[in-house]
């Protein structure tokens, strides 16, 4: 399983291409779907985790 957070102002699909750029640099594959967390914690502060299963 790979995650990696989105930084504050490179939005979701740019993350996630410099993830699916990274996970082919590494000679994985992605086993299955991949999932968006939108995250808030008690103070309003927000993150975006992109998850990805490899094999």
């Amino acid at each position: 399983m790979v995650r990696a957070v989105v930084p504050l102002g490179w939005g979701v699909v740019r993350s996630g291409r410099d993830l699916f750029a990274w996970v082919a640099r590494q000679r994985l594959t992605v086993a299955g779907p991949t999932v968006e967390e939108h995250l808030t914690d008690a103070d309003g502060a927000t993150a975006t985790v992109l998850e990805l299963p490899v094999a």
